[in-house]
């Protein structure tokens, strides 16, 4: 009974630590997880707004050479050199899908794809100019997105507007990121299990320190009785000799 008494707080405390040891270990993984996720994801978004960025640039540039124009007092359908700064823009960047300049009414002026020139623009375009408050705006689609700047005449009026509609960014590569979670679940792991083998190697220590205890108890109890034993055998012996 002593035995069992004396080992079973070492079995209990081993056992507690390692169930502890190991739900922290499934939080670390699912957490490198999850960071790994959102890295992706904001990797990917970084790489679009640089290319928005790239690109609103690039309008910026053509919006001021058409607006140079009007504030001669011409037209923005009678611009001679727009057609061909869209054309020289779109051969420049192999990304851009296309470039055009469309007026106040959504009918394309100027565009790369000649035969949409004179066509109305799509009406998402629109919606989006007319709620982006004069401002950028952005329209995403599926493979492509397209940006646009509002043109203005001599007065500050929206004449018109300029877009450019370019393939989204290629996709961040994910084994960079998934080689360093790879590589930090590795370590977490090898931590574990060395933390494992230490409270193996102490909760058998401690097992090992309670079952030799215990001998020792039991052999001093056998020391005990036999001491006992002895003495009587000898005061039984000594007793004939006293009697005589």
């Amino acid at each position: 009974m002593s035995q069992a008494s004396d080992c079973a707080p070492a079995r209990v405390n081993f056992w507690a630590c390692l169930e502890v040891g190991w739900r922290w270990w499934l939080v670390a993984v699912f957490t490198l997880a999850l960071l790994g996720m959102l890295l992706l994801s904001a990797q990917r978004t970084q790489a679009l707004q640089l290319r928005q960025a790239q690109l609103e640039v690039a309008l910026q540039q053509l919006r001021d050479r058409l607006e140079v124009n009007l504030a001669l007092g011409f037209e923005l359908g009678d611009n001679a050199n727009a057609q061909a700064l869209l054309e020289d823009l779109l051969a420049a960047d192999a990304s851009l899908l296309s470039i055009e300049v469309f007026d106040a009414t959504a009918i394309s002026l100027f565009s790369t794809d000649r035969g949409l020139i004179g066509e109305q623009v799509p009406g998402v375009w629109t919606r989006a100019a007319q709620t982006s408050q004069q401002q950028a705006w952005r329209v995403r689609g599926d493979d492509a997105f397209t940006m646009g700047l509002p043109v203005r005449g001599s007065f500050g009026e929206v004449t018109g507007q300029i877009s450019i509609t370019s393939v989204l960014p290629a996709p961040v590569s994910r084994w960079p990121v998934l080689l360093s979670v790879a590589l930090a679940m590795l370590v977490s792991v090898g931590v574990w299990l060395v933390i494992t083998a230490v409270l193996l190697r102490r909760g058998a220590r401690q097992q090992a320190q309670a079952q030799l205890q215990a001998a020792q108890q039991h052999l001093d109890g056998v020391d005990h009785r036999i001491a006992r034993a002895l003495r009587q055998m000898t005061r039984e012996s000594e007793a004939p000799h006293d009697e005589q």
